[in-house]
């Protein structure tokens, strides 16, 4: 996966920690595929982002979509990208985009 995509990525990640919104991350699927899907199961499951239930939605609704293609693609694209960078790059990011005056610990809107 090229640089240009990763920061791509990671900033749609981090602006819908704010501005979540589920239509969004499905629009994401059709350009790369099962690349967000991998990104918001891994979401989903970590204490910090938050959304977990509408990312594990998007999972499932996402992977239905895909028709076709094997669940192999989904392990893959696991694989294929490396969690840990786009972990430290998306909080990164949200620090960056924290409102100015805001303490303690990273709260996303989650209405």
């Amino acid at each position: 996966m090229d640089n240009q995509t990763i920061e791509e990525l990671a900033q749609f990640c981090a602006d819908q920690y704010y501005r979540f919104d589920a239509e969004q991350w499905l629009k994401k699927t059709a350009t790369y595929r099962r690349i967000p899907i991998a990104l918001a199961k891994y979401l989903s499951g970590t204490s910090w982002y938050g959304h977990s239930e509408q990312l594990d939605s998007i999972s499932t609704i996402a992977r239905a979509n895909l028709t076709g293609e094997t669940d192999a693609g989904s392990s893959n694209a696991q694989e294929a990208i490396d969690i840990a960078r786009f972990s430290g790059i998306i909080r990164f990011r949200i620090a960056q985009m924290r409102p100015q005056g805001t303490k303690g610990d990273l709260q996303p809107n989650t209405h």
